[in-house]
């Protein structure tokens, strides 16, 4: 076949998951997620992309993903974003990072920013308020976020540091 990753994208209708996870049995899914991983051989890595919450993720219907996450799944893909606002902080009790770490392990998590997304406007976060410095471009921004959050969570957590790579939605 020649592929080296395959990601899943679990989307969200208010509130309820979307996915090949929620429309099939748990027992199911994991059989195919095994299946899946055998097929594609140990050089290719399977991710795990999804909204923010945890209450719809590890904590709620895609709990029996994360009971065994790092057997399955190379790391997961926190989508911080939608078409109109970011959600990007280290400890909010919804979408933190930090909320997250108790299901991932820190160097398996990546969160993502997108395009369609104005970060460096005057839209704030769902999460923390970041003081954007005037005059920078989005990208700019975008990164300002990333590193403040970053540091926000190393005081938490001095391991936190080890944080995955973000990604970016074009």
């Amino acid at each position: 076949m020649g592929f080296n990753s395959v990601t899943f994208d679990v989307s969200q209708t208010r509130g309820t998951p979307i996915s090949i996870a929620t429309a099939n049995k748990p027992a199911d899914v994991s059989t195919f997620f095994a299946a899946l991983k055998k097929g594609l051989g140990t050089k290719a890595t399977i991710m795990l992309t999804m909204a923010p919450t945890v209450e719809d993720g590890p904590a709620g219907p895609l709990a029996f993903l994360f009971k065994d996450f790092k057997s399955t799944f190379a790391g997961i893909n926190i989508a911080t974003y939608s078409t109109g606002t970011y959600y990007l902080d280290a400890d909010d009790g919804r979408w933190g990072i930090m909320q997250w770490a108790a299901f991932v392990p820190i160097d398996k998590i990546h969160v993502g920013f997108s395009e369609v997304v104005r970060y460096s406007g005057k839209m704030s976060s769902q999460g923390k308020k970041y003081d954007i410095p005037a005059g920078t471009s989005n990208g700019q921004a975008a990164a300002y976020i990333w590193a403040t959050m970053k540091k926000d969570l190393v005081a938490l957590n001095k391991d936190y540091a080890k944080i995955g790579t973000p990604y970016f939605d074009i």
